[in-house]
């Protein structure tokens, strides 16, 4: 079942109305529900190819699902998942300022204690969502074994890479660091980093894959060393998902 709800949205921070829908719920999300131990705030502009949208939420949904988890989506359009609720975000701009008050609305709609951050082109493995929200507990953390991918292959994610897409952290935490970067975008005109400048590092035992399709808001990426493998552990051969593109 599928409820529509006109909502505020953080309006003191973030002055848009959004629209919520939700999945498998019978009323709008109340606090008073019961909280899942960590929630993963999914953005997206919808700018990838929509076979690797869709593989890409239907893995994501999976594993932090089995880990207990949930997932609240923020997408410019209605983005079928099951289980999930959403925010259908109405301004469609391109930009860091858009693309952090977005987390934010999901933020807003979580009931994790703990918050993921997820995007539409990165590729999450079992045992990730486990491992970052234990890790990330008491303070904000950025998983570091991480690959990307791009149609000539895998290839090693150069240094600094703590990425937005592998960030994780307490609600309010987040929250405050998020919120900082909007004011440091209202400030500058673009943030210094895209990523919160706080943070530990961890290293997840399987490595996510950040895949670079073309359409990707932050640019076309490669090997510093021009190196590319065709394999990675625990994921298929680069082949398997450069048909999604």
């Amino acid at each position: 079942m599928v409820i529509w709800a006109e909502s505020r949205v953080g309006f003191a921070r973030n002055c848009y109305t959004a629209w919520y829908f939700v999945h498998s719920w019978r009323i709008p999300f109340s606090p008073m529900l019961k909280r899942s131990p960590f929630s993963v705030v999914y953005y997206s502009n919808g700018c990838a190819p929509e076979a690797l949208r869709r593989y890409c939420l239907r893995l994501l949904v999976h594993e932090a699902s089995a880990s207990g988890g949930e997932v609240v989506l923020v997408t410019w359009a209605p983005t079928p998942a099951q289980g999930c609720r959403q925010v259908i975000w109405p301004v469609h701009e391109a930009n860091h300022q858009n693309l952090y008050r977005q987390i934010l609305a999901g933020i807003e709609l979580a009931s994790g204690r703990t918050i993921l951050l997820a995007e539409h082109d990165v590729l999450y493995p079992p045992g990730y969502h486990t491992t970052m929200a234990k890790a990330a507990a008491g303070s904000i953390c950025f998983n570091t074994n991480v690959w990307r991918l791009s149609a000539k292959g895998y290839f090693r994610a150069s240094r600094p890479h703590r990425l937005l897409s592998n960030c994780a952290g307490p609600r309010d935490t987040v929250e405050r660091a998020i919120s900082a970067k909007v004011t440091e975008v209202q400030r500058l005109g673009t943030p210094q980093r895209a990523e919160p400048d706080e943070g530990c590092e961890v290293s997840t035992t399987l490595p996510t894959v950040d895949v670079r399709h073309g359409q990707n808001f932050t640019g076309n990426r490669k090997p510093a060393d021009g190196t590319y493998v065709k394999t990675i552990e625990y994921w298929a051969s680069y082949t398997h998902y450069t048909k999604l593109m």
